[in-house]
């Protein structure tokens, strides 16, 4: 009787000692293969009758690393505050700007546009609902 108690001990500590080995094998696996995202938050103001907002985010690019996002987001910031230069050359609309964010005003209407990079684990939406 004895034997058959160490011997269904045994492949009892034997199972749990590889299920601990195949869940730390996951979480090293998992924090290597740590991904940046490159968000763009759209916030969208209009005042012609009332006040109505919205917000938005877009998903624009993944990168291995922080510094691979970031140049990333430094391209893509570039080209869309050069695309609205050329477009309110005319003076419809007004653009300002500052490192990672700009906004383009109208007299009734702001679009605000922020850039993150965040790590993969991050969804700045908030929990799905």
């Amino acid at each position: 009787m004895d034997h058959d108690f160490e011997s269904v001990a045994r492949r009892w500590w034997s199972r749990i000692l590889l299920a601990l080995l195949c869940l730390l094998t996951l979480a090293t696996s998992a924090s290597a293969e740590c991904a940046w995202v490159l968000w763009e938050k759209q916030e969208n103001v209009q005042w012609s009758e009332g006040r109505s907002a919205a917000t938005f985010w877009e998903l624009h690019a993944a990168r291995q690393s922080e510094a691979e996002c970031e140049a990333v987001l430094s391209r893509v910031f570039n080209a869309q505050v050069d695309f609205w230069k050329n477009l309110l050359k005319n003076g419809n609309g007004k653009l300002s700007s500052a490192p990672g964010y700009y906004s383009v005003s109208y007299e009734k209407a702001s679009y605000g546009h922020n850039f993150y990079c965040l790590p993969d684990t991050v969804d700045p939406r908030g929990p799905k609902k």
